[in-house]
């Protein structure tokens, strides 16, 4: 499986790679992922194909790329307080998969995913990792400050925290205001070393 094509050769127009990862979005919240084509894009972005194939090495890697675009999975808040930080990372992931085409692409991502399972490698790079990343450095730096238990199980906390999205949607309840707030402290309220007498 290659990837990383992007990243080879000469610098691309970055608003060359805007409209193509745009067009990819758009296509993908219209059609989902099987809908989809390299094609597709290309027409809607107003570009050749080997511009697309030049920037990713095939469908896989274009809709992961379009899906990070929106996420910003990396997206590492530091206000100094552990807890708002992590709200303000669940409030991205919620933005981008509620408000966005996210959940409705994820759902098509993970019904081809059965089909074609380096589908879901080329996600989990793209998005996954990024995402558990930049979550534990953010628990990293609140276990430095004493205010997070330093034996935390760190993959198990994020989960615990990110997959509140898709299952709240599942459930039909809509997000109300402060949401993110509520679902984040579900967690914080186990895993927050507290001030002895408290």
């Amino acid at each position: 499986m290659k990837t990383g094509v992007e990243n080879r050769g000469r610098p691309r127009d970055p608003e060359v790679t805007s409209a193509i990862l745009q067009a990819a979005l758009k296509l993908l919240g219209e059609n989902g992922y099987a809908g989809m084509s390299v094609e597709a894009v290309a027409t809607a972005a107003g570009v050749g194909k080997t511009a697309i194939y030049r920037r990713y090495a095939g469908k896989a890697e274009l809709a992961a790329a379009a899906m990070a675009l929106a996420r910003d999975p990396g997206f590492t808040p530091d206000t100094g307080d552990t807890r708002r930080d992590l709200i303000l990372q669940l409030e991205r992931s919620q933005k981008a998969m509620v408000d966005g085409p996210g959940l409705a692409i994820m759902g098509s991502l993970l019904v081809e995913a059965q089909r074609n399972p380096d589908l879901l490698k080329v996600f989990c790079a793209r998005i996954r990792k990024p995402a558990m990343e930049a979550g534990t450095r953010v628990i990293r730096r609140g276990i430095e400050r004493g205010d997070v238990a330093p034996d935390l199980d760190i993959d198990a906390a994020l989960s615990a925290i990110w997959g509140q999205v898709p299952a709240h949607f599942l459930a039909g309840a809509g997000f109300a205001p402060g949401w993110a707030e509520r679902a984040v402290d579900v967690v914080w309220n186990g895993i927050a070393i507290r001030d002895v007498g408290q």
